[in-house]
């Protein structure tokens, strides 16, 4: 798979996971791919073969689109139309800094500690996104009920 195929995976993935939320709640669907994102991080660093590292692979990359999909659907339910700018500005910084800085600071995992430091390193932080998400992440009060596709339907 080259690059370039691994992309058009990644924004085929974007609005499944967008419609998920719709569906089933947007907090609840950002925690499952969190999940799915730590999952597919353990076991790459666990990988016993290149078939099998390139499986869970495809796992993490999975999670990481319901991750990206998620942040800016939840941007939206949480945050008032006014600061979502500002919110969705800090999200693209985030973003641009860890293009940047993610291939130097895995190539010194990879290079001081091993390769499967570079899937490991997820996990602890991954484990306090998810438990500061679950914990602080307070969703809007709505009529609707979870799941609604209406203002304050992100749990």
């Amino acid at each position: 798979m080259g690059r370039d195929d691994l992309r058009a995976d990644h924004r085929r993935r974007h609005p499944i996971w967008g419609k998920l939320g719709d569906l089933y709640g947007r907090k609840r669907l950002f925690l499952t791919s969190i999940a799915v994102f730590l999952a597919g991080s353990a076991l790459c660093g666990t990988a016993w073969s290149m078939p099998s590292l390139i499986g869970f692979r495809a796992l993490q990359g999975a999670g990481a689109g319901g991750l990206a999909a998620g942040a800016l659907a939840l941007i939206g339910s949480l945050v008032p139309p006014r600061e979502r700018g500002r919110y969705q500005g800090m999200t693209a910084i985030v973003m641009a800094v860890g293009t940047v800085a993610g291939p130097w600071f895995g190539g010194l995992l990879t290079e001081h500690l091993g390769w499967r430091a570079a899937f490991f390193v997820n996990l602890p932080l991954g484990l306090i996104a998810f438990v500061w998400v679950r914990s602080c992440c307070a969703c809007p009060s709505s009529a609707a009920g979870p799941g609604s596709t209406g203002p304050g339907s992100c749990c």
